[in-house]
């Protein structure tokens, strides 16, 4: 029953053209990256010793840098 319900999963997505499949393997390996987020603040302060307003300080910059360069791919994608 399980293999039946994972051919038919597999089966609705065998019409994707080359293309997507390599946007949505890079969009896996970006999202895998950003899970290292939650567990980021943890290393630095247990492994690296780092002081909480350091910490605080690099998930801000962290937090901006992505934030402005969202903004800049939205706003200046190429056209």
């Amino acid at each position: 029953m399980l293999s039946t319900a994972f051919q038919r999963y597999i089966n609705n997505f065998k019409g994707f053209s080359r293309e997507i499949w390599i946007l949505t393997l890079i969009t896996f390996i970006n999202r895998a990256g950003t899970m290292v987020l939650p567990f980021l603040s943890k290393y630095l302060k247990e492994d690296l010793h780092f002081s909480y307003a350091d910490i605080g300080t690099i998930l801000f910059w962290f937090g901006s840098g992505s934030i402005i360069g969202s903004w800049l791919g939205v706003n200046y994608q190429i056209r």
